[in-house]
C-alpha cells in the first residue's frame, strides 16, 4: 500500500468538496479575524509609541520574550480529533509575563512579534493559514490584556488579587482561540462546532494552559526580586507541556486505533461489496476527521489524502477530501490510512470471491441465467409468500419453455453451435421479460421464466411474448448463415396449495401439449 499528500496545484475532486455556502462563510470568517488582528495591530503600534517606557526590568524581558515565544509558539497543541484542527499554543506564558511587566500595547506587540517567528518556523503552512494564526493570536491575546487591565492587575508587582485576573484572562484567551478556530473548522468541513470543539484532551490541555500562564504569573515575580531564580521555572513549565503533550498523542492514538479496529470488524462483518464500501468510507472518515471519503479509480488530487486499496490493471483508491489548511494531513494520518487501506483490499478480495461462488452456484455457466436450483430456491420464496397472504393480488407464474428439435442442430451442426444457439436464445428471452422476473435454464434446451405478481391474463401475454421473441432467424457464426428457431410454451399459475415442484411439473405438461398444438394453452 501507498499513501500519497497531492500537491496543491493540482484541481480539486468537486465530489468530495464541502458545500459552496460553508466554504465561503468559513473564508469571511478567516478574513475577519485577520482583518480584526490587523486592526489591534494599529491600535498598539501608536499606543506603544506613545505610552511609558519600560525600565531596565522591562527591556530585560523584551529581549527574552521574542526567542521564548517563538519556541513555545512551536510546540503548541491541537485540540480536536485525530490530530485536530485548533492549534493551543502554549506562548501564552510570555504574554502573561509581558502583561505584568510593561505597558499593554508594547505587551501585545513583542509577544505577536514572536508569535510571527514561530509561524515562520513552520514550514508546512501556507501564508493563509500563517495570516490566520496571527490574527487569531491578536484577538485571543488582547482579551486576556484586557482582562487583566480591568480587574486592575499589571505593572507595579502581583498581588494575591492579581490570581483572578490570571484565571479569567486565560479562561477568555482559551475560549477566543477554540472557539473562533473551532467555527472556522466547521463551517469548512461541514460539521457541527460542538463537534470540532469538543475533544477528550481539551480538559487537561486547558488545565496545562493555565498552568503555563500561572508560571508566566511566577515568572513576572520573581523578575522584580529575583531574577537569578527564573531558572527554576524550566522543570515546572516543562511538566504541564510534556504531559499535556503525551495525553493529546495518547488520545489521538487510542482513538485511531479504536477506529481501525471497528474498521475491520465492520470488514470481515460485511458480506456485499456495496455494504463494505460504505463501512470503509465511513471508517476513512472517522479515521482522519475528514469532512468525506470514497473510493476512486485514481489518484488524490489537491490537498487530499489517499492510499492504495487495489493495483493495476483495476485500480482502486481510498481517497479522503481535503481539510482546511490551518488542519493539513500528517504521516499520522496517512499511516493510518494506509492500514485502513490494507484492511479494505483484503476484505474487498474476500467479498469478490464470496460473490463469484454464489454466481457460480447459483448462475448457468454456458447462457449466465439462473440455474436450476436458483429458479427452486426463488420460487420456493414466492410460493411461500403468496400462502403467507391469502388476499394479495396476483401471485407467481411460470412459463415452460422448450425450443423444437434442438436436437437436429446439434445432430447437424456440431455441440458448439447448438451452445451458440441457447446463448442467443437466453438473450431473446431475458430482453423479452420484466426486470422483476426471472430467467432460468432449466436444463438442456429447456428454459422458465417466473412470473412474479401475475394472473392468467398477463401470464398468457408474456407467454407469446416471450416465444415471439425466441422465434426466428438467429445468425450463428458458427454456422455462417442463421438457423430459424421454433419453440413450444407452456404456463402454470400458483394456486392455493399448490406447491413450487408441482407448478414446474404442470407448466412442464402444459408445454408439450403446446409442442403438439402450436399454441400455448391457457390456464384452467
Amino acid at each position: 500500500m501507498e499513501s500519497v499528500q497531492a500537491r496543491p496545484d493540482e484541481a480539486l475532486v468537486a465530489a468530495l468538496s464541502v458545500p459552496a455556502p460553508r466554504r465561503l462563510r468559513a473564508r469571511l470568517l478567516d478574513l475577519g479575524i485577520v482583518l480584526l488582528g490587523v486592526a489591534l495591530v494599529g491600535w498598539a503600534v501608536p499606543a506603544a509609541l506613545g505610552g511609558a517606557q519600560p525600565g531596565p526590568r522591562g527591556l530585560l524581558v523584551l529581549l527574552a520574550a521574542l526567542p521564548l515565544t517563538a519556541c513555545l509558539g512551536a510546540l503548541g497543541l491541537k485540540l480536536t480529533r485525530f490530530g485536530g484542527a485548533a492549534h493551543v499554543a502554549l506562548d501564552s506564558m510570555v504574554l502573561v509575563l509581558l502583561a505584568w511587566t510593561v505597558p499593554p500595547a508594547l505587551a501585545l506587540l513583542v509577544w505577536l512579534g514572536g508569535v510571527a517567528l514561530s509561524e515562520l518556523q513552520a514550514r508546512t503552512r501556507d501564508w493563509e493559514t500563517r495570516a490566520f494564526n496571527l490574527g487569531l493570536s491578536a484577538v485571543a491575546g488582547s482579551v486576556l490584556l484586557a482582562a487583566v487591565g480591568l480587574l486592575g492587575a499589571g505593572q507595579g508587582g502581583v498581588r494575591p488579587a492579581d490570581l483572578l485576573a490570571l484565571v479569567l484572562g486565560t479562561a477568555g484567551y482559551l475560549l477566543t482561540d477554540l472557539v473562533l478556530t473551532a467555527v472556522s473548522v466547521a463551517w469548512s468541513e461541514d460539521r457541527s462546532v460542538i463537534e470540532a470543539v469538543t475533544d477528550e484532551s481539551t480538559p487537561v490541555v486547558s488545565l496545562a494552559v493555565l498552568a503555563v500562564n500561572g508560571v508566566g504569573l511566577l515568572a513576572a515575580l520573581l523578575t522584580a526580586s529575583a531574577p537569578w531564580a527564573l531558572v527554576l521555572l524550566v522543570p515546572v513549565l516543562l511538566a504541564p507541556l510534556h504531559l499535556a503533550r503525551a495525553s493529546a498523542q495518547a488520545n489521538r492514538e487510542r482513538a485511531r486505533t479504536a477506529a481501525l479496529f471497528e474498521a475491520a470488524s465492520a470488514a470481515q462483518a460485511a458480506r456485499t461489496r456495496e455494504d463494505l464500501l460504505a463501512a470503509v468510507t465511513l471508517a476513512a472518515q472517522r479515521l482522519t476527521g475528514a469532512p468525506a471519503a470514497r473510493l476512486v479509480a485514481s489518484a488524490p488530487r489537491a490537498g487530499q489524502l489517499g492510499a492504495r486499496v487495489r493495483p493495476e490493471p483495476d485500480p482502486l483508491w481510498l481517497v479522503v477530501a481535503p481539510r482546511p489548511a490551518s488542519n493539513r494531513y500528517d504521516e499520522a494520518d496517512a499511516s493510518a490510512l494506509r492500514v485502513l487501506a490494507a484492511l479494505a483490499g483484503q476484505a474487498l478480495d474476500r467479498v469478490d470471491l464470496l460473490q463469484d461462488m454464489r454466481r457460480a452456484a447459483d448462475s448457468d455457466p454456458l447462457t449466465g441465467l439462473a440455474n436450476r436450483r436458483e429458479l427452486e430456491r426463488v420460487l420456493s420464496e414466492a410460493v411461500a409468500l403468496a400462502e403467507d397472504s391469502p388476499g394479495r393480488p396476483g401471485g407467481p407464474g411460470l412459463v415452460y419453455l422448450d425450443l423444437d428439435d434442438f436436437k437436429r442442430v446439434n445432430d447437424t451442426h456440431g455441440h458448439a453451435v447448438g451452445d451458440e444457439l441457447l446463448v442467443a436464445v437466453a438473450q431473446r428471452l431475458a430482453a423479452a421479460v420484466r426486470e422483476q422476473d426471472l430467467v432460468a435454464r432449466y436444463g438442456g434446451d429447456e428454459f422458465v421464466v417466473l412470473l412474479h405478481d401475475t394472473d392468467a391474463e398477463h401470464a398468457q401475454t408474456m407467454a407469446e411474448r416471450v416465444r415471439a421473441g425466441v422465434e426466428g432467424v438467429v445468425s450463428l457464426a458458427g454456422t455462417g448463415a442463421g438457423l430459424r428457431v421454433r419453440a413450444s410454451a407452456g404456463i402454470a399459475l400458483h394456486r392455493p396449495g399448490t406447491t413450487g415442484p408441482a407448478m414446474l411439473a404442470a407448466a412442464d405438461v402444459a408445454m408439450y401439449a403446446a409442442k403438439h398444438s402450436g399454441l400455448v394453452p391457457p390456464q384452467r
